[in-house]
C-alpha cells in the first residue's frame, strides 16, 4: 500500500491540520500534541483526529473549511499539483471574507505563486506607510481578474486627480509632511500597480 500524499499541511497555535490524497480517496486529520504538555489527562489518541474519506479533493476541502479556518491559519507546505485550485479558492475566500492574514499572508503568497521572483514578492508584499494606501493594497490583492483591477485602478487615479494632486500647480496651497507622504505613497502605488497588471496580461 502506497504512503499518503500530503497534499496541504497548515498549522495554528498548539497543532496542525494536514489534508492527504491515499489510494481510496482524500482525508484529513488534526494533530493537537502540544495539548499533552497542558493538560495531564488527555492521551496521544485524545490529541488526533481522522475525518471519514471522501472521494474528491473537493469535497474534502469544502468539508475543512466547514469546519476550520483554513485560510486564516498559517500555511506549511501545498503540494504543486494543487496549487491552482488551493490559490482560487484562497482568493475567493479573502474576497468574501474581506480578512487580513498579517501574520500568514507572506507565507501563502509565496506558496501559491511558487512561479514568482522574489524582488516581485517583496515589491507585491510591499508595505506603505500610509494607512489609506495599505488598504488600497488590500482591496487590489483581493481582485482576481486584471479587468477588475484595471477598472479598479483607473478609478483610484482619477480620484487621485481630483483629490490629491492639490499643491502641485497652486504653490500657495501647504501640505503637511504626511500629506505630501500619501500622495507620493499613493502615486507610487498606482504606477506599480498598472505595471504589475500590464505583465500579467502579457504573461497569459
Amino acid at each position: 500500500m502506497n504512503k499518503p500524499t500530503v497534499i496541504l499541511e497548515i498549522g495554528g497555535e498548539g497543532g496542525s491540520l494536514c489534508l492527504y490524497k491515499t489510494e481510496k480517496g482524500y482525508v484529513y486529520s488534526t494533530n493537537e500534541s502540544a495539548l499533552l504538555d497542558l493538560l495531564d489527562d488527555l492521551t496521544p489518541e485524545d490529541v488526533h483526529s481522522t475525518s471519514q474519506l471522501f472521494p474528491s479533493f473537493d469535497k474534502t476541502m469544502l468539508s475543512m473549511l466547514f469546519k476550520y479556518p483554513v485560510f486564516s491559519l498559517y500555511p506549511i507546505f501545498v503540494h504543486p499539483d494543487f496549487v491552482g485550485i488551493i490559490k482560487d479558492l484562497y482568493q475567493k475566500y479573502k474576497i468574501v471574507f474581506g480578512m487580513d492574514h498579517p501574520w500568514g499572508d507572506r507565507n501563502w503568497f509565496e506558496l501559491l505563486n511558487p512561479e514568482t521572483k522574489e524582488n516581485q514578492k517583496n515589491e507585491q508584499l510591499k508595505v506603505w506607510e500610509s494607512a489609506a494606501v495599505n488598504e488600497l493594497e488590500r482591496t487590489f490583492k483581493y481582485l482576481l481578474f486584471a479587468p477588475e483591477k484595471i477598472n479598479f485602478l483607473i478609478e483610484l487615479f482619477l480620484d487621485y486627480r481630483k483629490n490629491h494632486s492639490f499643491g502641485e500647480y497652486d504653490k500657495t496651497v501647504l501640505l503637511s509632511d504626511e500629506e505630501l507622504k500619501e500622495r507620493e505613497e499613493r502615486m507610487e502605488f498606482l504606477t506599480s500597480k498598472f505595471a504589475e497588471v500590464q505583465n500579467e496580461i502579457k504573461n497569459r
